[in-house]
């Protein structure tokens, strides 16, 4: 007879081993720049052993070491950091919001202004042009991603230089889908070929589409919707051509006579417009216009924000 009450065998959990080698291969760069294990497993807070685990592929880590791995990634220079904070669940846009409330509330809290970075654009791309200018932070809605540009006088497209700096918002630089920015105020670098009607250089105003419907119409297989850049620039024109926009649907299958129709369509290939719409070639949005400085950083005259977008 078997005795009652015998202790039985427990198994425990099988631990789970990474199956992707390159989780593997990514800690292992970040160990190959902190230097021992010990110096590691001190940094994400394990213990030395873990850390061979890790290596060898037989236990992943928690969120909280994630987070720790892509820390010491940007400490030490790693390209990709964000790689170890997608394992703990964070995505750069969730980042980006998390960092901008935390610097938001610090200036806040402070009652100071934010500093923010001056650059002024060549040839090369932007490049650092003094301290940073300090800034209520009113007027720096994305702290983060907001730069002041100086504009020099070699640059023909802007009218108001010289002395004059831009607060830009540059969240959004280099954007391809503009429907956001549509009657929003932004500054776009024009690097093409230099011609009679638009030469080289920065231009700063206000997005919109061409509403003609009558060249929609003359052609309602592939109607052309021009983008402009409505402002006053130096060499004398009040608007800056962007880039067409071709829609391939057009008014195909409406009849001449159903309004209704064609109204409905003509919203749709205006929404397609703006999310679809492909600026010339070297044309590139720098970001949101947020306001200006006039007179040299001695005399500040910021424009309102929310008139200015």
């Amino acid at each position: 007879m078997k005795p009652r009450n015998r202790p039985q065998k427990v198994t425990a959990p099988p631990k789970r081993e990474i199956k992707n080698t390159s989780e593997v291969a990514r800690i292992e760069e970040v160990l190959a720049k902190v230097g021992r294990r010990v110096e590691l497993a001190a940094g994400i807070g394990v213990s030395e052993g873990r850390i061979s685990e890790y290596i060898a592929g037989k236990r992943l880590p928690t969120p909280e070491a994630w987070i720790k791995l892509g820390k010491l990634a940007l400490e030490h220079g790693l390209p990709d950091p964000f790689y170890f904070w997608a394992k703990a669940g964070l995505d750069p846009e969730s980042l980006g919001l998390m960092l901008n409330k935390v610097v938001e509330g610090r200036y806040l809290l402070m009652g100071e202004t934010a500093p923010i970075p001056r650059f002024r654009v060549t040839d090369h791309g932007k490049e650092p042009a003094g301290p940073p200018v300090p800034l209520p932070v009113e007027f720096v809605p994305n702290p983060l991603a907001t730069i002041c540009l100086s504009v020099d006088i070699e640059w023909p497209g802007m009218v108001d230089s010289p002395k004059r700096v831009f607060i830009v918002d540059t969240s959004c630089e280099g954007a391809q889908d503009l429907s956001a920015l549509w009657e929003r105020v932004v500054m776009v670098r024009y690097a093409g070929d230099s011609g009679r009607t638009l030469p080289r250089g920065l231009y700063s105003g206000r997005l919109f589409l061409n509403m003609e419907s009558t060249r929609v119409f003359q052609d309602p297989q592939n109607p052309r919707i021009s983008g402009w850049l409505g402002g006053l620039f130096r060499h004398g024109s009040i608007s800056a051509w962007l880039g067409e926009y071709i829609d391939a649907e057009g008014m195909r299958g409406i009849k001449p006579d159903d309004k209704e129709g064609r109204a409905i369509r003509w919203e749709e290939i205006q929404a397609r417009a703006r999310s679809e719409f492909r600026m010339r070639d070297g044309m590139t949005i720098l970001g949101k216009v947020v306001g200006r400085l006039t007179g040299g950083l001695g005399v500040a005259e910021a424009k309102d924000a929310g008139r200015q977008e």
